[in-house]
Parts: C-alpha cells; sequence; structure tokens
C-alpha cells in the first residue's frame, strides 16, 4: 500500500529501530519555507547519466532495462515520453486505472532515498577508485528519478569525470 513519504519518516522517526538514528523527520528533511531538500534535476541533465547508471547496474526499472511488477515501465522512460515536464508526469498514472502519478511516485522515492542518504551520511559523490569525482550508485539512482542532493549546477561540474568513467 502507498504512503506518503511524511508518515513513512515520521513511523522511522518514532520506531526503535537501530535505523531511526538522529533527526529523521519529514520536516528535517526540508529547508526553510517547507521545501524538499532534493533538487529537480532536468531531463537533459539526467540524461547525460544513463549511460554511467547503467555502466554501474543502476536503476534498471527505471531505464526499462527490467520489466517493472508496479506500473507500465519505468519512471526514467515515462519522463522521456513527457519530455520531462512536471505537469505532464503529474497527470501519467503509473499504469492504467492507477490512482498513483508519475509525478507522486517520484517525490515519494526521492523522498525515501533522501531520507535513508541522510540517515547513513552518504556523500554524493564518490571519493575515491576509477568512479572517484562521480555521483555514487545511490545519487545516480536518485538522478534518474529526476532528483538528487545535489544542485543542477553542481552535477553539471561531475560530466567531465561521468565521460571519463564511461570511456
Amino acid at each position: 500500500m502507498w504512503r506518503s513519504p511524511k508518515v513513512r519518516l515520521n513511523r522511522l522517526a518514532k520506531s526503535k529501530s537501530p535505523h531511526a538514528r538522529g533527526n529523521t523527520s519529514a520536516q528535517s528533511l526540508r529547508g526553510a519555507r517547507g521545501k524538499s531538500s532534493t533538487h529537480f534535476i532536468p531531463l537533459a541533465l539526467a540524461r547525460k547519466f544513463e549511460a554511467l547508471a547503467a555502466q554501474r547496474g543502476v536503476s534498471k526499472v527505471a531505464r526499462g532495462e527490467k520489466k517493472s511488477r508496479v506500473s507500465d515501465g519505468g519512471f526514467f522512460q515515462a519522463a522521456k515520453r513527457a519530455n520531462g515536464r512536471k505537469e505532464r508526469l503529474s497527470q501519467m498514472p503509473i499504469r492504467r486505472g492507477a490512482a498513483q502519478t508519475w509525478w507522486q511516485r517520484r517525490n515519494a522515492f526521492c523522498a525515501r532515498h533522501r531520507a535513508q542518504q541522510a540517515i547513513q551520511k552518504d556523500a554524493p559523490l564518490e571519493s575515491r577508485g576509477k568512479y572517484k569525482g562521480t555521483p555514487t550508485r545511490r545519487e545516480l539512482g536518485m538522478i534518474m528519478w529526476m532528483c538528487s542532493s545535489l544542485t543542477p549546477a553542481q552535477l553539471r561540474k561531475t560530466l567531465p569525470a561521468v565521460k571519463r568513467a564511461v570511456e
């Protein structure tokens, strides 16, 4: 059953789970004025990370490499059909007859993964190895859902490292 990310985060914060460390309430993951702590990533920019995501085996369902059991295709495919427009994604159901739209599903995914990133204190960029300077696997997954903890400008600065890693 689908629940809003706020409900999920509040339950996690109240639970006695070892994963419920620190302040994980939905409110703490938002900046001033109640805005989300993730940034919207334009489709054109997200497409530049698609080859790296494929190489690292990230977001197979979102990219359409693997069939989804819940929806008709993956989010990244739906975003391409909608030309990355929020308005169209907010009107496209995840499957025929479903009440949930792709935009609602994207927002839930982004909130869930941003919360996990905050709890585990994950860095958004790799710090060593072949992929140094590129987004981490979790961050790549979020980018395939057109959201990121990095701003679009910060992501653009990683493009040379992404290009080197994919070559």
